[in-house]
């Protein structure tokens, strides 16, 4: 955790007082919370539920909708 935090020290001001657009503080803020999930869920040997799962969880609903509606009726 204190790689993180000297991280968001270091990179902070840029992001926030720079000219950083809005699409690249959402895309560093999300690759920061995966890198920090997936740091907190080794180090602390939890039995979360790996990334793949949960995009998993959102999407396989969505993508059967889409591949049926595509099926061809016979």
């Amino acid at each position: 955790m204190i790689i993180y935090i000297v991280i968001a020290a270091c990179d902070g001001p840029k992001l926030w007082k720079g000219t950083v657009s809005l699409r690249e503080r959402l895309s560093y803020g999300v690759l920061m919370l995966g890198a920090v999930y997936l740091s907190l869920d080794y180090a602390l040997d939890k039995k979360w539920p790996m990334l793949t799962q949960l995009i998993d969880t959102f999407f396989t609903a969505p993508a059967r909708s889409i591949v049926d509606s595509l099926r061809v009726p016979s």
